[in-house]
């Protein structure tokens, strides 16, 4: 049976976190944030994110925010600390919420300022993302070209 974990609004199980985490291609894994996440939410999310970042040699991490809604101070200092060792470089989708496309430069400008260096970007779709996590890696698109849109 899996573990729960609790945003600020519900529960989630284990499983329902983990399903929120994939790999859309060869190198490149998505994390699609929760609404009112936790630092334990993030934090799992990331630990998923890891685990299978470790197929590749490295990776580039999507963080898709659609859903996502305006961090507690715990939660930017997870996001700063879980910056460390997860994939070479961060893609992050923005909310399409003015309120989040402000935080989202607020959290990365104390991203930008920690010592933390893994670079980050953002971008306004996963299409957008994706591309930049090709570029980084160096990859071309494989198969027709399709990005998964729903997970």
């Amino acid at each position: 049976m899996s573990k729960t974990l609790s945003s600020r609004n519900r529960s989630y199980t284990e499983d329902e976190l983990r399903a929120r985490v994939s790999v859309l291609e060869p190198g490149v894994v998505m994390v699609r944030e929760i609404p009112e996440a936790t630092a334990d939410t993030f934090r799992f999310e990331m630990e998923v994110a890891r685990e299978l970042g470790r197929a590749f040699s490295e990776y580039v991490l999507i963080i898709d925010l659609a859903e996502a809604t305006r961090p507690r101070p715990d939660v930017i200092e997870e996001i700063i600390e879980g910056n460390r060792d997860v994939g070479v470089q961060w893609c992050v989708v923005q909310n399409t919420s003015r309120i989040m496309a402000a935080v989202t430069r607020f959290v990365l400008s104390k991203l930008a300022g920690s010592r933390i260096k893994t670079k980050t970007t953002v971008h306004t779709s996963l299409d957008d993302a994706l591309n930049e996590a090709r570029g980084v890696l160096g990859a071309r698109p494989s198969g027709d070209g399709a990005v998964p849109t729903s997970h």
